[in-house]
C-alpha cells in the first residue's frame, strides 16, 4: 500500500520497520497514562504483530510532511 499524503502529514502503511517508533510511543509514561501503562518491547512487538495480521482494520504512521516528526499512529 502507497503512503497518502496530505497538505501537512504523511500517513504510511505500519510495518515492522516501524517497531522503534512504536517502542517509543509505548512506552512513554505520558502517552501511556490512561492506555494501561507503559509495555516492554517484547509486549510492542506482539501487539504489532496482532495488529497486522488484524485483516478488518489498517494501521498508519502519521509523520509531519516536512520534518518527517512522528505525530502518531491511526486505526481505519
Amino acid at each position: 500500500m502507497m503512503p497518502l499524503m496530505t497538505e501537512r502529514c504523511v500517513l504510511t502503511p505500519l510495518s515492522m520497520k516501524h517497531l522503534p517508533t512504536m517502542v517509543k510511543l509505548y512506552r512513554n509514561a505520558e502517552v501511556r497514562e490512561y492506555l494501561g501503562g507503559i509495555r516492554t518491547i517484547e509486549e510492542v512487538k506482539e501487539q504489532m504483530e496482532n495488529m497486522l495480521m488484524n485483516l478488518s482494520s489498517s494501521y498508519w504512521i502519521v509523520s509531519d510532511k516536512y520534518t518527517h516528526h512522528h505525530l502518531g499512529f491511526i486505526a481505519l
